[in-house]
């Protein structure tokens, strides 16, 4: 049966914009104003004229952080060249509005994680170079909302990873940077009943354990170091195919 014949238009619809979610396709950043200061983003984020903070340039000014506690407007935070650690975690635990949230060069441990946990209302987070065990990601698992995750970090074990992010209640896309989960952990993650896009980068994972995970999950779409899987039985559907 080829693989059109499996899927409904909903799901389709629903498949694409997770693979947006997982990185398959750059979102749209043209309205927002690229290159302000923080604290130019937080005035506007105060009058009402946005309810988004998206750095270039790293937030060095502790000053600068304490501004943005308990600011309650903001929906969407994205740090691009870091650094926040658990201290700032603290603060951006505090943005209790926040739905989607990305902190690229930044270390957070488990009490980084911790904080961030108290954010009810995420929908998607990516912390790339995380330094959290498996007690930090734990905590995430308490998120009723939390769709899309994109996670990296040198101190997570792979399987106990694999076994947490099983109990996400919403989890539909995830991605696990240098992650080495191999060919059990994967097998865990096929309890994620929710799942529709899966990217692994050097995971360790053999090719039966990936024939065996197809099988258990058909609807999943699937990225291996940055390529389709073969047997992705996504890939070849115009969705799948316009967003590379």
């Amino acid at each position: 049966m080829p693989p059109s014949s499996l899927f409904s238009t909903t799901t389709y619809t629903a498949v694409a914009c997770v693979m947006m979610l997982a990185g398959c396709q750059p979102s749209d950043t043209s309205i927002l104003e690229r290159g302000a200061s923080v604290r130019e983003q937080i005035r506007g984020v105060n009058a009402g004229t946005t309810d988004t903070i998206d750095c270039d340039e790293p937030i060095r000014s502790q000053a600068d952080w304490e501004l943005l506690r308990g600011v309650k407007q903001i929906r969407s935070f994205t740090l691009r060249e870091g650094i926040a650690g658990d201290r700032e975690a603290s603060i951006i635990g505090s943005l209790t509005s926040l739905e989607q949230l990305s902190l690229r060069h930044s270390p957070l441990g488990d009490d980084g994680f911790r904080e961030i946990a108290s954010l009810q209302a995420l929908v998607a987070l990516n912390i790339p170079q995380a330094d959290c065990t498996e007690r930090g990601l734990e905590s995430l698992s308490s998120l009723p909302h939390l769709q899309s995750l994109r996670l990296g970090s040198s101190r997570l074990d792979g399987l106990r990873a694999c076994e947490i992010l099983a109990t996400f209640p919403a989890l539909k896309s995830l991605h696990l940077i240098d992650i080495h989960i191999k060919d059990q952990g994967l097998l865990s993650l096929s309890q994620c009943k929710k799942l529709r896009s899966l990217y692994l980068d050097n995971a360790g994972v053999s090719q039966e354990a990936w024939g065996e995970y197809i099988i258990r999950q058909p609807l999943v779409h699937v990225h291996i170091d940055q390529a389709h899987h073969d047997r992705d039985p996504i890939k070849n559907h115009p969705s799948a195919v316009e967003s590379k």
